[in-house]
């Protein structure tokens, strides 16, 4: 079994250093193969080495992994391969075996084929498989929240036996989950709802207007059904609205005012309090920085009622005034409907 090859692996991972640079000469030469890609795939490789040899396996399997993206050997696959196995990442194993296999080919000697066609069996029955259907082409699929690609798929889903769950993010951005739960060598067919189709809402434009064929003269009584002290009122509310407004806002004044003038005051009695204090001998420092401190908060509120009072104020008068002018300004309209009225 692959646990019982242990040393099996770091050899295997030193001689693939070896025949790694051997079994690219080839490529090397090819105008394809930049030198500096050959040399970072080299050294990622033996840092992965390096990694593996310290017990670091994901470091390990991310360095073979770009190394092997850079410039393929089917070598580097067996090393993966065994990696993920010691991950307890049985469908990633089985995947890379098989991968190993069919990219080896004939290069693989007969005694380690069988070798790792015996442990794709065994890793068959630690995976189970994920066959999707009635899903649309170009649909997303995730696999516990890692990407596996888009539909079609080649093959049913390689995943490890237990729970899983399933995700598909359709092209109009709709997403649908599934749990799925996987024995050993079982394939679960999973089937997910094809997503409704947008359809555009119509709005039926509104009915035209049916146009009578003779239609009826307008009247004088007609047009002067409205009378126009109708239009009067809502104005003269406004004003009475407004001139309350001016009262309500010359009593709040007010009693900023009035509150300032105690306050300023009380102010003014701790600060002769103090100095009372001061003259006498000896003085208690802890009154007078208590009749001081007194002092400071009274003369600050009134400061601060006086600030509003001068704020309402500019207020009050604004409101008095535009009151007024409204004010002069119905007067003025009044006036003139009623000449009007005693023209007609």
């Amino acid at each position: 079994m692959i646990r019982a090859r242990g040393w099996v692996v770091a050899l295997a991972l030193w001689s693939g250093s070896n025949a790694f640079g051997a079994s690219h000469s080839s490529a090397a030469a090819a105008p394809s193969a930049d030198p500096a890609v050959v040399e970072e795939a080299q050294s990622r490789f033996r840092r992965g080495v390096k990694l593996y040899e310290d017990g670091d396996t994901a470091g390990a399997l991310a360095e073979l992994t770009r190394a092997y993206r850079l410039i393929p050997n089917y070598k580097i696959l067996y090393n993966l391969g065994q990696i993920a196995y010691q991950q307890r990442d049985f469908a990633a194993a089985l995947g890379y075996f098989r991968r190993y296999l069919s990219e080896g080919d004939d290069l693989i000697l007969k005694p380690r084929r069988r070798e790792v066609e015996a442990d794709i069996v065994d890793l068959e029955l630690r995976t189970g498989r994920i066959d999707i259907e009635s899903l649309p082409a170009g649909t997303t699929v995730y696999l516990d929240d890692v990407r596996v690609g888009t539909v079609p798929f080649p093959l049913p889903i390689a995943a490890n036996i237990g729970r899983h769950r399933l995700d598909a993010v359709f092209d109009s951005g709709q997403r649908q989950s599934r749990v799925v739960d996987l024995a050993g060598d079982e394939t679960v067919r999973v089937t997910f709802e094809r997503p409704a189709l947008a359809r555009a809402l119509r709005v039926p434009p509104p009915p035209a207007p049916a146009l009578r064929q003779n239609p009826a003269p307008l009247t004088p009584s007609f047009v002067e059904a409205r009378p126009l002290e109708s239009e009067d009122k809502p104005r003269r509310k406004s004003a009475r609205t407004d001139h309350r407004g001016s009262w309500l806002s010359w009593t709040v004044t007010a009693g900023l005012a009035v509150g300032a003038g105690i306050t300023g005051g009380l102010a003014l009695e701790l600060s002769n309090q103090a100095d009372e204090v001061l003259n006498t001998y000896p003085a208690s420092k802890s009154n007078l920085e208590g009749l001081r401190g007194q002092q400071r908060t009274m003369a600050w509120v009134s400061d601060g009622f006086t600030i509003g009072a001068l704020v309402m104020a500019g207020v009050s008068l604004y409101l008095s005034l535009s009151g007024a002018s409204e004010s002069e300004a119905q007067a003025g309209s009044l006036s003139r409907m009623d000449v009007a009225r005693a023209a007609r």
